[in-house]
């Protein structure tokens, strides 16, 4: 039997793809990876610079440099990037301006590197249907 689409709106998604820092949309999401917790890139660099303790559960990042246990993370962003309408493309303009306005400054190889990640991103035009399942195990089977 097959289970009608329900339509979900974003809004009961945005607390798992809001920074808590900065309470915005995750921009270059950024995961922990003792304790799994994601923030945007920035907010989580700038966060860790006096402390050592993610801001959500309070585990140790690392004893002396906690951005050793930071990862991007592509898998979130994508899907923050293919939720959020414009998002992209906003964040690219946001990009481009400010590299206009700061001539001696360039961006990183890794900021660039990101930006070639997501070509694909739809157009403001486009549209998209999500569907998100659980699958749960089978009792018995490990």
């Amino acid at each position: 039997m097959m289970q009608s689409a329900k339509r979900v709106p974003i809004s009961q998604l945005n607390d798992c793809i809001t920074c808590k820092l900065c309470k915005g949309y995750f921009v270059d999401a950024t995961t922990i990876i003792e304790c799994l917790h994601t923030f945007c890139r920035s907010c989580i660099v700038l966060y860790l610079e006096n402390n050592k303790y993610c801001p959500i559960c309070d585990v140790q990042v690392h004893k002396t440099k906690p951005l050793l246990n930071i990862r991007n993370d592509k898998t979130i962003q994508d899907l923050v990037y293919k939720l959020v309408p414009r998002l992209y493309h906003n964040e690219v303009q946001r990009r481009k301006q400010y590299y206009e306005s700061h001539a001696n400054e360039k961006p990183s190889a890794v900021e660039q590197s990101l930006a070639l990640q997501y070509d694909y991103i739809l157009t403001p035009e486009e549209s998209i249907n999500l569907t998100l399942k659980y699958h749960g195990c089978n009792e018995g089977v490990r």
